[in-house]
Protein backbone atom coordinates (compact mmCIF):
# COMPACT_ATOMS: atom_id res chain seq x y z
CA UNK A 1 0.00 0.00 0.00
CA UNK A 2 3.28 2.41 0.00
CA UNK A 3 2.13 3.60 3.52
CA UNK A 4 -1.74 4.62 2.25
CA UNK A 5 -4.37 3.87 4.28
CA UNK A 6 -7.00 4.12 1.10
CA UNK A 7 -4.84 2.21 -1.00
CA UNK A 8 -4.73 -0.47 1.64
CA UNK A 9 -8.15 -0.67 2.53
CA UNK A 10 -9.14 -1.07 -1.04
CA UNK A 11 -6.71 -3.30 -2.21
CA UNK A 12 -8.30 -5.92 0.89
CA UNK A 13 -11.46 -4.85 -0.32
CA UNK A 14 -11.36 -5.46 -3.76
CA UNK A 15 -9.28 -9.01 -2.52
CA UNK A 16 -12.04 -10.13 -0.32
CA UNK A 17 -14.90 -8.77 -2.71
CA UNK A 18 -13.68 -10.97 -5.30
CA UNK A 19 -14.88 -14.18 -7.27
CA UNK A 20 -11.88 -15.78 -6.18
CA UNK A 21 -12.93 -15.28 -2.40
CA UNK A 22 -16.86 -15.98 -3.22
CA UNK A 23 -15.91 -18.85 -4.87
CA UNK A 24 -13.72 -20.46 -1.96
CA UNK A 25 -14.93 -18.74 1.16
CA UNK A 26 -17.97 -21.64 1.61
CA UNK A 27 -15.23 -23.98 1.95
CA UNK A 28 -13.89 -22.21 4.99
CA UNK A 29 -16.93 -21.78 6.37
CA UNK A 30 -17.49 -25.66 5.81
CA UNK A 31 -14.18 -26.38 7.78
CA UNK A 32 -14.50 -23.80 10.95
CA UNK A 33 -19.00 -23.96 11.64
CA UNK A 34 -20.15 -26.62 9.48
CA UNK A 35 -19.87 -30.57 8.02
CA UNK A 36 -16.06 -30.68 8.22
CA UNK A 37 -15.51 -29.54 11.82
CA UNK A 38 -16.55 -32.78 13.55
CA UNK A 39 -16.89 -36.22 12.16
CA UNK A 40 -15.83 -38.55 9.26
CA UNK A 41 -15.68 -34.86 7.19
CA UNK A 42 -13.03 -33.17 9.75
CA UNK A 43 -10.56 -36.08 9.41
CA UNK A 44 -10.47 -36.18 5.67
CA UNK A 45 -9.95 -32.82 5.64
CA UNK A 46 -7.04 -32.81 8.21
CA UNK A 47 -9.33 -30.62 10.57
CA UNK A 48 -8.85 -32.28 13.91
CA UNK A 49 -7.98 -30.38 17.01
CA UNK A 50 -6.99 -31.47 20.43
CA UNK A 51 -11.05 -33.03 22.21
CA UNK A 52 -11.03 -30.55 24.81
CA UNK A 53 -11.72 -28.08 22.39
CA UNK A 54 -14.99 -29.10 21.27
CA UNK A 55 -18.25 -28.34 22.64
CA UNK A 56 -19.80 -30.63 24.85
CA UNK A 57 -16.63 -32.87 25.08
CA UNK A 58 -17.07 -32.71 29.40
CA UNK A 59 -19.64 -31.84 31.68
CA UNK A 60 -17.74 -30.05 34.00
CA UNK A 61 -20.80 -30.36 37.00
CA UNK A 62 -20.36 -33.67 37.19
CA UNK A 63 -16.48 -33.34 37.41
CA UNK A 64 -14.51 -33.41 40.97
CA UNK A 65 -13.36 -29.70 41.88
CA UNK A 66 -10.01 -30.52 41.38
CA UNK A 67 -10.26 -32.57 38.11
CA UNK A 68 -12.55 -29.60 36.40
CA UNK A 69 -9.96 -27.05 37.37
CA UNK A 70 -7.01 -29.21 35.61
CA UNK A 71 -9.37 -29.17 32.56
CA UNK A 72 -10.34 -25.51 32.34
CA UNK A 73 -6.40 -25.12 32.33
CA UNK A 74 -6.35 -26.97 29.47
CA UNK A 75 -9.09 -26.07 27.61
CA UNK A 76 -7.87 -22.14 28.02
CA UNK A 77 -4.37 -23.73 26.65
CA UNK A 78 -5.44 -25.12 23.89
CA UNK A 79 -8.41 -22.47 23.00
CA UNK A 80 -12.14 -23.82 21.79
CA UNK A 81 -13.43 -24.77 18.45
CA UNK A 82 -16.15 -22.83 17.28
CA UNK A 83 -20.02 -23.70 17.54
CA UNK A 84 -20.97 -26.30 15.14
CA UNK A 85 -23.61 -24.77 13.07
CA UNK A 86 -24.80 -26.51 9.82
CA UNK A 87 -24.46 -29.90 8.86
CA UNK A 88 -24.22 -29.93 4.90
CA UNK A 89 -21.54 -27.92 3.08
CA UNK A 90 -22.47 -24.56 2.43
CA UNK A 91 -23.92 -23.27 -0.60
CA UNK A 92 -21.66 -21.49 -3.47
CA UNK A 93 -22.52 -17.73 -3.82
CA UNK A 94 -24.78 -16.87 -6.96
CA UNK A 95 -22.83 -15.66 -9.68
CA UNK A 96 -22.06 -12.20 -10.55
CA UNK A 97 -23.43 -12.19 -14.13
CA UNK A 98 -25.96 -13.98 -15.54
CA UNK A 99 -24.67 -15.65 -18.47
CA UNK A 100 -27.64 -15.93 -20.17
CA UNK A 101 -27.46 -12.16 -20.91
CA UNK A 102 -25.87 -9.60 -23.19
CA UNK A 103 -21.77 -9.88 -22.68
CA UNK A 104 -19.42 -7.50 -24.23
CA UNK A 105 -16.40 -10.24 -24.35
CA UNK A 106 -15.82 -10.20 -28.36
CA UNK A 107 -18.14 -7.20 -29.37
CA UNK A 108 -19.88 -4.44 -29.32
CA UNK A 109 -23.13 -4.05 -29.60
CA UNK A 110 -25.13 -0.54 -29.68
CA UNK A 111 -29.01 0.39 -30.76
CA UNK A 112 -30.90 3.39 -30.61
CA UNK A 113 -34.39 3.69 -30.13
CA UNK A 114 -36.84 6.57 -30.49
CA UNK A 115 -38.04 7.26 -26.65
CA UNK A 116 -39.60 11.12 -26.00
CA UNK A 117 -41.51 13.22 -28.42
CA UNK A 118 -43.52 16.50 -27.50
CA UNK A 119 -45.73 18.97 -28.99
CA UNK A 120 -42.41 21.32 -29.70
CA UNK A 121 -40.31 18.50 -31.12
CA UNK A 122 -37.90 16.00 -29.27
CA UNK A 123 -37.96 15.82 -25.86
CA UNK A 124 -34.39 15.83 -23.76
CA UNK A 125 -34.32 12.90 -21.88
CA UNK A 126 -32.99 14.34 -18.25
CA UNK A 127 -33.50 11.08 -16.35
CA UNK A 128 -33.74 7.18 -16.84
CA UNK A 129 -33.76 4.17 -15.21
CA UNK A 130 -33.92 0.39 -15.46
CA UNK A 131 -36.02 -1.97 -13.59
CA UNK A 132 -36.33 -5.35 -14.37
CA UNK A 133 -39.31 -5.48 -16.56
CA UNK A 134 -39.30 -2.14 -17.90
CA UNK A 135 -37.41 0.92 -18.70
CA UNK A 136 -38.42 4.68 -16.61
CA UNK A 137 -38.14 7.62 -19.16
CA UNK A 138 -39.05 11.72 -18.18
CA UNK A 139 -38.23 14.15 -20.64
CA UNK A 140 -37.55 18.31 -19.88
CA UNK A 141 -41.27 18.41 -20.42
CA UNK A 142 -41.91 16.09 -17.71
CA UNK A 143 -43.33 13.34 -20.15
CA UNK A 144 -43.32 9.96 -18.52
CA UNK A 145 -42.76 6.93 -20.65
CA UNK A 146 -42.63 3.13 -19.54
CA UNK A 147 -40.58 1.60 -22.03
CA UNK A 148 -40.17 -2.29 -22.38
CA UNK A 149 -36.54 -3.06 -22.31
CA UNK A 150 -34.66 -6.69 -22.27
CA UNK A 151 -30.66 -6.46 -22.67
CA UNK A 152 -31.63 -10.03 -25.12
CA UNK A 153 -32.09 -10.54 -28.94
CA UNK A 154 -35.29 -10.19 -30.39
CA UNK A 155 -36.81 -11.83 -32.90
CA UNK A 156 -35.83 -9.59 -35.41
CA UNK A 157 -32.24 -9.87 -35.17
CA UNK A 158 -31.98 -6.80 -33.06
CA UNK A 159 -29.45 -7.18 -30.12
CA UNK A 160 -31.89 -5.81 -27.76
CA UNK A 161 -35.43 -6.55 -26.98
CA UNK A 162 -37.25 -2.89 -26.77
CA UNK A 163 -40.96 -2.09 -26.96
CA UNK A 164 -41.49 1.49 -26.72
CA UNK A 165 -44.38 3.47 -24.78
CA UNK A 166 -46.39 4.53 -28.01
CA UNK A 167 -48.47 7.28 -25.53
CA UNK A 168 -45.29 9.41 -25.60
CA UNK A 169 -43.43 8.51 -28.79
CA UNK A 170 -46.14 8.28 -31.50
CA UNK A 171 -47.55 10.99 -33.26
CA UNK A 172 -50.94 10.12 -32.39
CA UNK A 173 -50.35 10.72 -28.86
CA UNK A 174 -48.21 13.94 -28.65
CA UNK A 175 -50.37 15.82 -31.06
CA UNK A 176 -53.59 15.47 -28.37
CA UNK A 177 -52.58 17.96 -25.78
CA UNK A 178 -55.03 16.24 -23.15
CA UNK A 179 -53.16 13.39 -23.08
CA UNK A 180 -49.49 14.66 -23.32
CA UNK A 181 -50.51 16.76 -20.01
CA UNK A 182 -51.92 12.87 -18.79
CA UNK A 183 -48.15 11.67 -18.82
CA UNK A 184 -46.60 14.91 -17.36
CA UNK A 185 -44.86 13.42 -13.90
CA UNK A 186 -46.69 15.18 -10.94
CA UNK A 187 -48.67 17.34 -12.42
CA UNK A 188 -47.17 20.89 -11.05
CA UNK A 189 -44.79 22.87 -13.48
CA UNK A 190 -40.90 23.21 -12.46
CA UNK A 191 -40.03 26.11 -10.85
CA UNK A 192 -37.04 28.20 -12.51
CA UNK A 193 -33.32 27.63 -12.59
CA UNK A 194 -32.30 24.45 -12.83
CA UNK A 195 -29.35 23.36 -15.04
CA UNK A 196 -29.99 20.51 -16.95
CA UNK A 197 -27.77 17.82 -14.80
CA UNK A 198 -29.55 19.20 -11.75
CA UNK A 199 -32.69 17.68 -13.36
CA UNK A 200 -31.80 14.74 -13.17
CA UNK A 201 -31.61 15.05 -9.81
CA UNK A 202 -35.27 15.53 -9.24
CA UNK A 203 -36.78 12.17 -9.86
CA UNK A 204 -36.25 8.79 -7.92
CA UNK A 205 -38.57 5.41 -8.18
CA UNK A 206 -39.46 3.13 -5.46
CA UNK A 207 -38.18 -0.13 -4.66
CA UNK A 208 -40.69 -1.76 -6.10
CA UNK A 209 -40.99 0.55 -8.89
CA UNK A 210 -44.90 1.63 -8.45
CA UNK A 211 -44.22 4.94 -7.26
CA UNK A 212 -42.16 7.92 -8.71
CA UNK A 213 -41.47 10.82 -6.65
CA UNK A 214 -40.60 13.94 -8.01
CA UNK A 215 -38.86 17.54 -6.83
CA UNK A 216 -38.49 20.69 -8.15
CA UNK A 217 -42.20 22.05 -8.52
CA UNK A 218 -43.39 25.49 -8.17
CA UNK A 219 -45.06 25.35 -5.14
CA UNK A 220 -42.34 23.83 -2.81
CA UNK A 221 -44.06 20.39 -2.75
CA UNK A 222 -42.66 16.94 -3.65
CA UNK A 223 -44.74 14.79 -5.24
CA UNK A 224 -45.75 11.40 -4.94
CA UNK A 225 -47.05 9.71 -8.77
CA UNK A 226 -47.79 6.37 -9.44
CA UNK A 227 -46.53 4.53 -12.90
CA UNK A 228 -50.03 3.75 -13.92
CA UNK A 229 -50.99 7.68 -13.61
CA UNK A 230 -48.43 9.65 -13.57
CA UNK A 231 -50.68 12.78 -14.45
CA UNK A 232 -51.91 12.97 -11.15
CA UNK A 233 -49.75 13.21 -7.41
CA UNK A 234 -51.11 10.14 -5.46
CA UNK A 235 -49.74 12.28 -2.64
CA UNK A 236 -48.18 15.42 -2.10
CA UNK A 237 -45.56 16.32 0.79
CA UNK A 238 -45.29 20.04 1.89
CA UNK A 239 -42.36 20.30 4.67
CA UNK A 240 -39.99 22.98 3.03
CA UNK A 241 -40.50 26.50 3.11
CA UNK A 242 -38.89 26.73 -0.68
CA UNK A 243 -38.36 24.72 -3.81
CA UNK A 244 -37.20 21.37 -3.09
CA UNK A 245 -34.32 21.05 -5.24
CA UNK A 246 -33.02 17.47 -5.05
CA UNK A 247 -33.67 14.31 -3.56
CA UNK A 248 -33.18 10.63 -2.66
CA UNK A 249 -34.65 7.03 -1.82
CA UNK A 250 -32.71 4.40 -0.01
CA UNK A 251 -31.84 1.19 -1.97
CA UNK A 252 -33.24 -1.61 0.44
CA UNK A 253 -34.57 0.70 2.70
CA UNK A 254 -37.87 2.83 3.03
CA UNK A 255 -36.22 6.12 3.12
CA UNK A 256 -36.72 9.64 1.18
CA UNK A 257 -34.82 12.31 1.85
CA UNK A 258 -35.14 15.94 0.09
CA UNK A 259 -33.26 18.81 0.06
CA UNK A 260 -34.54 22.54 -0.59
CA UNK A 261 -33.39 26.22 -1.26
CA UNK A 262 -34.44 26.50 2.40
CA UNK A 263 -31.21 25.18 3.98
CA UNK A 264 -33.30 22.17 4.99
CA UNK A 265 -32.37 18.57 4.58
CA UNK A 266 -35.48 16.32 5.41
CA UNK A 267 -35.91 12.35 6.09
CA UNK A 268 -39.14 10.92 5.68
CA UNK A 269 -39.99 7.15 5.83
CA UNK A 270 -42.02 5.29 3.02
CA UNK A 271 -44.40 2.63 3.28
CA UNK A 272 -44.00 -0.54 2.37
CA UNK A 273 -45.56 -3.38 0.86
CA UNK A 274 -48.67 -1.68 0.49
CA UNK A 275 -51.71 -2.30 -2.04
CA UNK A 276 -51.77 1.73 -3.29
CA UNK A 277 -55.75 2.10 -4.67
CA UNK A 278 -56.49 -0.73 -1.88
CA UNK A 279 -55.41 1.70 1.14
CA UNK A 280 -56.14 4.85 -0.18
CA UNK A 281 -59.51 4.71 1.22
CA UNK A 282 -58.02 3.75 4.47
CA UNK A 283 -55.86 6.69 4.48
CA UNK A 284 -52.52 5.24 4.44
CA UNK A 285 -50.34 6.87 2.31
CA UNK A 286 -46.85 6.07 0.64
CA UNK A 287 -44.93 8.47 2.48
CA UNK A 288 -45.45 9.28 6.08
CA UNK A 289 -47.22 13.34 6.22
CA UNK A 290 -44.61 14.22 8.95
CA UNK A 291 -40.62 14.36 7.94
CA UNK A 292 -39.02 11.75 10.83
CA UNK A 293 -35.41 13.29 10.52
CA UNK A 294 -34.63 17.51 9.82
CA UNK A 295 -31.18 18.14 9.25
CA UNK A 296 -29.33 21.59 9.31
CA UNK A 297 -26.28 22.95 9.26
CA UNK A 298 -26.17 24.42 5.35
CA UNK A 299 -26.43 28.13 5.62
CA UNK A 300 -27.24 28.05 1.67
CA UNK A 301 -29.82 26.70 -0.72
CA UNK A 302 -28.92 22.60 -0.59
CA UNK A 303 -28.47 21.25 -4.50
CA UNK A 304 -27.48 17.77 -3.76
CA UNK A 305 -28.52 14.93 -1.37
CA UNK A 306 -27.22 11.31 -1.51
CA UNK A 307 -28.54 8.54 0.94
CA UNK A 308 -27.04 5.19 1.94
CA UNK A 309 -28.59 2.82 4.58
CA UNK A 310 -25.59 0.30 3.92
CA UNK A 311 -23.46 2.95 5.07
CA UNK A 312 -25.82 4.85 7.30
CA UNK A 313 -25.26 8.46 6.28
CA UNK A 314 -27.58 11.61 4.40
CA UNK A 315 -24.68 13.40 2.46
CA UNK A 316 -26.15 16.95 1.24
CA UNK A 317 -24.04 19.98 -0.29
CA UNK A 318 -25.16 23.43 -0.52
CA UNK A 319 -24.43 26.19 -2.92
CA UNK A 320 -21.13 27.08 -1.28
CA UNK A 321 -19.64 23.47 -1.96
CA UNK A 322 -20.03 22.79 2.11
CA UNK A 323 -21.28 19.08 2.37
CA UNK A 324 -22.63 17.53 5.26
CA UNK A 325 -22.20 13.86 6.66
CA UNK A 326 -25.41 12.91 9.01
CA UNK A 327 -26.13 9.47 10.31
CA UNK A 328 -29.64 8.22 8.99
CA UNK A 329 -30.47 7.12 12.43
CA UNK A 330 -30.72 9.73 14.88
CA UNK A 331 -29.78 12.84 12.36
CA UNK A 332 -26.20 13.61 14.35
CA UNK A 333 -23.82 15.60 12.43
CA UNK A 334 -20.87 13.38 11.75
CA UNK A 335 -18.75 15.07 9.32
CA UNK A 336 -17.63 18.23 7.00
CA UNK A 337 -16.19 17.46 4.07
CA UNK A 338 -14.74 19.75 2.05
CA UNK A 339 -13.75 18.51 -1.40
CA UNK A 340 -12.03 21.44 -3.12
CA UNK A 341 -14.25 21.49 -6.33
CA UNK A 342 -13.48 24.40 -8.82
CA UNK A 343 -16.75 26.61 -8.80
CA UNK A 344 -18.03 24.22 -5.99
CA UNK A 345 -20.37 20.57 -6.32
CA UNK A 346 -23.14 20.45 -9.21
CA UNK A 347 -23.64 16.48 -8.36
CA UNK A 348 -22.46 14.30 -6.13
CA UNK A 349 -23.42 9.86 -4.88
CA UNK A 350 -22.68 8.11 -1.58
CA UNK A 351 -21.45 4.75 -2.91
CA UNK A 352 -22.13 1.77 -0.77
CA UNK A 353 -18.45 1.61 -0.10
CA UNK A 354 -18.78 4.18 2.06
CA UNK A 355 -16.87 6.66 -1.22
CA UNK A 356 -18.10 9.85 -2.63
CA UNK A 357 -18.24 10.73 -5.75
CA UNK A 358 -18.62 14.30 -6.92
CA UNK A 359 -18.62 16.69 -10.25
CA UNK A 360 -18.05 20.05 -10.18
CA UNK A 361 -19.86 22.99 -11.65
CA UNK A 362 -17.53 23.65 -14.32
CA UNK A 363 -18.70 19.96 -15.32
CA UNK A 364 -15.27 18.68 -15.88
CA UNK A 365 -13.61 17.74 -12.75
CA UNK A 366 -14.87 14.51 -11.20
CA UNK A 367 -13.36 14.09 -7.43
CA UNK A 368 -13.26 10.49 -5.14
CA UNK A 369 -13.03 10.78 -1.18
CA UNK A 370 -13.99 9.01 1.67
CA UNK A 371 -16.28 10.04 3.83
CA UNK A 372 -13.50 11.04 6.29
CA UNK A 373 -12.95 13.99 4.42
CA UNK A 374 -9.76 12.12 2.56
CA UNK A 375 -9.47 12.87 -1.04
CA UNK A 376 -8.50 9.69 -3.03
CA UNK A 377 -8.41 10.67 -6.43
CA UNK A 378 -9.28 13.52 -9.19
CA UNK A 379 -9.56 13.42 -12.68
CA UNK A 380 -10.50 15.88 -15.06
CA UNK A 381 -13.08 15.19 -18.09
CA UNK A 382 -11.81 16.03 -21.59
CA UNK A 383 -15.55 17.60 -22.26
CA UNK A 384 -18.30 18.46 -19.95
CA UNK A 385 -19.75 15.72 -17.72
CA UNK A 386 -23.77 16.10 -18.11
CA UNK A 387 -24.98 12.87 -16.13
CA UNK A 388 -24.02 9.92 -14.50
CA UNK A 389 -24.39 6.59 -12.83
CA UNK A 390 -22.53 4.19 -10.62
CA UNK A 391 -22.32 -0.13 -10.71
CA UNK A 392 -24.13 -1.54 -7.66
CA UNK A 393 -21.09 -2.95 -6.36
CA UNK A 394 -19.62 0.61 -6.37
CA UNK A 395 -16.70 -0.56 -8.43
CA UNK A 396 -17.22 1.45 -11.81
CA UNK A 397 -18.30 5.04 -12.67
CA UNK A 398 -19.89 5.71 -15.83
CA UNK A 399 -20.37 9.00 -17.37
CA UNK A 400 -21.87 10.89 -20.39
CA UNK A 401 -20.65 13.93 -21.68
CA UNK A 402 -21.58 17.00 -23.73
CA UNK A 403 -19.89 15.59 -26.48
CA UNK A 404 -22.07 12.17 -26.70
CA UNK A 405 -19.63 9.91 -25.03
CA UNK A 406 -19.80 7.25 -22.54
CA UNK A 407 -17.12 6.87 -20.06
CA UNK A 408 -16.00 4.41 -17.50
CA UNK A 409 -13.76 5.28 -14.51
CA UNK A 410 -12.90 2.75 -11.89
CA UNK A 411 -13.89 4.10 -8.56
CA UNK A 412 -11.24 4.05 -6.47
CA UNK A 413 -8.67 6.10 -8.12
CA UNK A 414 -10.43 7.51 -11.23
CA UNK A 415 -8.76 5.67 -13.52
CA UNK A 416 -10.29 5.69 -17.30
CA UNK A 417 -11.40 2.19 -18.51
CA UNK A 418 -13.36 2.38 -21.20
CA UNK A 419 -14.31 5.55 -23.44
CA UNK A 420 -17.17 5.01 -26.26
CA UNK A 421 -18.32 7.51 -28.63
CA UNK A 422 -21.88 6.43 -28.28
CA UNK A 423 -23.61 9.16 -30.31
CA UNK A 424 -20.95 11.96 -31.71
CA UNK A 425 -22.46 15.02 -32.09
CA UNK A 426 -25.61 14.82 -29.16
CA UNK A 427 -25.45 15.33 -26.07
CA UNK A 428 -26.24 13.06 -23.30
CA UNK A 429 -28.54 14.07 -20.95
CA UNK A 430 -29.03 11.03 -18.31
CA UNK A 431 -27.45 7.68 -18.04
CA UNK A 432 -28.34 4.37 -16.35
CA UNK A 433 -27.28 0.38 -16.19
CA UNK A 434 -29.75 -2.56 -16.86
CA UNK A 435 -31.03 -3.54 -13.96
CA UNK A 436 -30.49 -7.29 -14.24
CA UNK A 437 -26.40 -8.03 -14.86
CA UNK A 438 -25.48 -4.17 -15.59
CA UNK A 439 -23.98 -5.02 -18.62
CA UNK A 440 -25.98 -2.64 -20.90
CA UNK A 441 -25.40 0.92 -20.56
CA UNK A 442 -29.03 3.19 -20.99
CA UNK A 443 -27.97 6.28 -22.69
CA UNK A 444 -31.07 9.12 -22.83
CA UNK A 445 -29.73 11.78 -25.62
CA UNK A 446 -30.81 15.22 -25.89
CA UNK A 447 -32.72 14.27 -29.20
CA UNK A 448 -35.36 12.24 -27.06
CA UNK A 449 -33.93 9.25 -28.20
CA UNK A 450 -32.38 6.04 -25.98
CA UNK A 451 -28.85 4.29 -27.13
CA UNK A 452 -28.51 0.72 -25.34
CA UNK A 453 -24.84 0.40 -25.61
CA UNK A 454 -23.18 -3.06 -24.24
CA UNK A 455 -20.48 -3.09 -21.87
CA UNK A 456 -18.26 -5.73 -20.40
CA UNK A 457 -18.57 -5.36 -16.61
CA UNK A 458 -16.74 -8.17 -15.63
CA UNK A 459 -13.09 -7.16 -17.19
CA UNK A 460 -13.67 -3.61 -16.32
CA UNK A 461 -13.63 -4.57 -12.90
CA UNK A 462 -10.58 -6.91 -13.24
CA UNK A 463 -8.94 -4.56 -15.53
CA UNK A 464 -9.58 -1.46 -12.38
CA UNK A 465 -8.36 -4.30 -10.10
CA UNK A 466 -4.97 -4.57 -11.93
CA UNK A 467 -4.48 -0.87 -12.01
CA UNK A 468 -4.71 -0.71 -8.45
CA UNK A 469 -1.83 -3.96 -8.09
CA UNK A 470 0.15 -1.87 -10.28
CA UNK A 471 -0.25 1.15 -8.69
CA UNK A 472 3.49 2.07 -7.00
CA UNK A 473 2.81 5.15 -5.30
CA UNK A 474 -1.08 7.13 -4.30
CA UNK A 475 -2.22 8.85 -6.67
CA UNK A 476 -1.34 12.34 -8.15
CA UNK A 477 -4.86 14.02 -6.58
CA UNK A 478 -3.66 13.33 -2.99
CA UNK A 479 -0.57 14.10 -3.52
CA UNK A 480 -1.49 17.75 -4.62
CA UNK A 481 -3.27 18.25 -1.98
Amino acid sequence: ANGSPEAFVRLHAEALESEYVSANLPDWIDLIFGMKQRGRAAVDACNVFYYLTYEGAVDMEKLPVDLSQAIVEQIAYFGQTPIQLMKKAHPQREARQNPSLVNLADHQLAAVFDSMESASGHDPIIWIVATPESLFAVGRSRNFAVHKFLPLPDLYGNPFTFEADVRVVSGEATSQGKRSRGRRVGGAHFAPGFSEIALGGLFRESRDGRVIFSAGHWDCSVRCTLTSSPGRARQILRGHQDVVTCLDVAEGESLLVTGSRDCIVLVWRINQFIDYDREKSRGIEIVHAIPSLILHGHVTAVICVSVNAEVGCVASCDESGRMLLHSVRDGRMLQIIDLNCTGGIERFALTNAARILAFSRNGREIVSATVHNVIAAKTTAEVDVTSFCVSRDSSLLITGDSQGEVTVYSVWDLTLLKRHRACPGTAITSVALDAQSESVALVGRRDGKILAVTLDPASLRTQAIKNLQLSKTTTPAREGL
